[in-house]
């Protein structure tokens, strides 16, 4: 049973149909500016509503050479005990600068999420900055969601939103419900058993934070509530989520940006064509402090989806 409204339901239609990337980082530590390091990068891919591919890779902590004896980023006893990363399973490790390219091009015109994306993100682009600090994460990717944003958003009441407390809930709705293994296949074409009961089982001794088994059961959970309840109009920044989604194909004029609404493809396409047309672009350079632009391209308005288009035109704002 669908529990939210029309609008809700259309983003979320929307998003699916895109290719979606759950990532997580494992760090030395949770300190950038004390020279804390990415050691492991992972992901999963959705594709129509599908877990299917992965990326995974562990990343040694070089900080330089000197005498020819590599000078590491130290991994504390404390982050240890939750990821189990030795620095021994790092000895034979790519450093990130060999593997950058390989997740640019895994996130690259993603919709990315993540749970405390901002740890996540600020230690990618602490890494990418080291290799080439032109490159920005919100560059690489068509948008980014925090998954932990959106379980607050749902449940507003006082309570803890970690991966593990997610876990805790889900298990109340269906006990089974990471009773499951994914065998997944990388663009490198190797083939991986992802094992989700490892982790989402607290009293199994093997269970730790692995990036790309905490990626998978995300990646479950996130297709469970997008097709049920999860709402994103509800983050403080979902205009600024929501437009990349929509508007991928829309082209704007410079200086505007979209005001939030529902298009068709025909829509697109008048709205594409309009904006091409040379008497457009001159109305544009002759009133360039307009503070709104109307483009003719219909919209159906999201509290009535199954009425005839409207004439109401679409509209920009600077």
């Amino acid at each position: 049973m669908t529990l939210y409204n029309q609008k809700q339901e259309k983003i979320n239609e929307d998003l699916l149909k895109k290719r979606i990337v759950v990532y997580d980082t494992e760090t030395t530590g949770t300190q950038i500016r004390d020279g804390d390091r990415v050691i492991q990068f992972s992901g999963v891919e959705i594709i129509d509503g599908k877990i299917c591919g992965f990326i995974d890779t562990l990343i040694k902590p070089l900080n330089s050479i000197e005498n020819g004896k590599e000078i590491w980023q130290p991994i504390p006893k404390e982050a240890q005990k939750i990821h189990k990363i030795s620095e021994d399973m790092l000895k034979d490790a790519p450093i990130f600068e060999e593997k950058m390219d390989e997740i640019i091009d895994y996130l690259k015109g993603s919709a990315a999420f993540a749970h405390n994306e901002n740890f996540d993100i600020n230690f990618l682009n602490s890494e990418f900055q080291r290799v080439d600090p032109t490159v920005k994460f919100d560059d690489i990717v068509e948008c980014h969601i925090d998954t932990f944003e959106l379980s607050r958003a749902f449940d507003p009441k006082p309570a803890m939103h970690g991966i593990d407390a997610i876990v805790k809930r889900m298990r109340k709705i269906d006990e089974n419900f990471f009773d499951e293994k994914f065998t997944l296949k990388s663009r490198t074409g190797e083939t991986r058993v992802v094992d989700l009961g490892i982790r989402a089982n607290k009293d199994d001794e093997n269970s730790r934070h692995d990036a790309l088994v905490d990626s998978a059961i995300l990646a479950k959970i996130l297709l469970y509530h997008l097709e049920r309840d999860w709402d994103l109009t509800k983050l403080k920044d979902f205009d600024e989520i929501i437009k990349p989604i929509h508007f991928s194909e829309l082209k704007i004029p410079e200086g505007y940006e979209p005001i939030l609404a529902e298009l068709l493809p025909t829509d697109i396409e008048a709205n594409n064509n309009y904006i091409e047309d040379k008497g457009h672009q001159k109305e544009l350079k002759e009133n360039p402090n307009a503070k709104r632009v109307e483009v003719k391209a219909k919209i159906i308005p999201l509290q009535n989806k199954k009425t005839q288009p409207s004439n109401k035109l679409f509209q920009y704002k600077r």
